[in-house]
């Protein structure tokens, strides 16, 4: 049986991700942040160990190897790797909303702003047809021409009456004794 050669495709493939890969860590501020992930990983990691041989020591049974470190490690990076790319895009997720918010709050301001000065401009425009309207109406009432329904009169006065023995107290002159 002969030995399967991979394909090229998937050399080129592996190839792609190594160079990225180099190039990554060539950039100085990726590489920090990279060695600040491991470092956190490697404690939390032995943080994790240490809490877990403590209670294995309580039960009686050996602790944890150190042979199953390194892929606990790969693990454990990937897992703030993935926490950190989480924060990041809901914290894009977040100011992508708050400037929506903003742009539409400034869009309603803008709108709001443009109806009041249209308000005011069409106020204004018929302002002197109002005040002609106005002073022809009260014309109308001063010289007695308005007679109508509308019109308004003043009361009827209607006389109080009361009896006899009726006494007004002179302090509250409503209020009878």
């Amino acid at each position: 049986m002969t030995p399967k050669l991979p394909m090229p495709s998937m050399v080129r493939f592996i190839n792609l991700v190594l160079e990225t890969a180099y190039k990554t860590l060539q950039d100085s501020e990726k590489k920090k942040f990279f060695q600040r992930v491991i470092r956190e990983a490697r404690e939390r990691l032995q943080v994790e160990t240490n809490k877990e041989n403590k209670l294995r020591a309580k039960k009686g049974l050996p602790p944890i190897s150190n042979e199953s470190f390194e892929a606990d490690l790969k693990i454990t990076t990937k897992k703030i790797i993935d926490e950190l790319e989480e924060r990041k895009t809901h914290s894009e997720k977040m100011d992508n909303a708050h400037r929506k918010l903003e742009r539409e709050e400034e869009d309603f301001r803008k709108m709001k702003e443009e109806i009041e000065k249209n308000t005011t401009k069409e106020w204004e425009s018929y302002r002197d047809k109002r005040v002609k309207n106005w002073s022809k109406f009260q014309s109308k009432i001063l010289n007695g021409k308005r007679r109508g329904k509308y019109e308004t009169r003043p009361p009827k006065y209607k006389m109080e009456e009361r009896g006899e023995n009726d006494k007004v107290d002179v302090f509250r002159p409503n209020t009878i004794i």
